[in-house]
């Protein structure tokens, strides 16, 4: 959750899930954290894609270069003294 919300990915709000409710009706409760998932996801590959004009499609490897981003912008938090 740390590396996510350094890249400004944090939880969705209450406001958004409300919208994403609002705008999938009748969608079961599953359908909707499976899409909230994927929001994020795609909120992860957009900003290292923006950040590092890259082209990635794969959220693992987003994931990855997420974690790395913080890492490189937090290195005394990352590694132990």
């Amino acid at each position: 959750i740390t590396w996510q919300n350094f890249i400004g990915n944090k939880k969705i709000s209450k406001e958004e899930k409300l919208v994403i409710r609002a705008q999938n009706p009748g969608k079961s409760e599953s359908w909707l954290k499976s899409y909230e998932r994927e929001l994020r996801k795609q909120r992860t590959i957009n900003f290292i894609n923006v950040q590092y004009d890259r082209s990635i499609i794969d959220n693992d490897v987003a994931d990855a270069c997420g974690i790395g981003h913080w890492a490189i912008n937090n290195w005394d938090k990352a590694v132990d003294k």
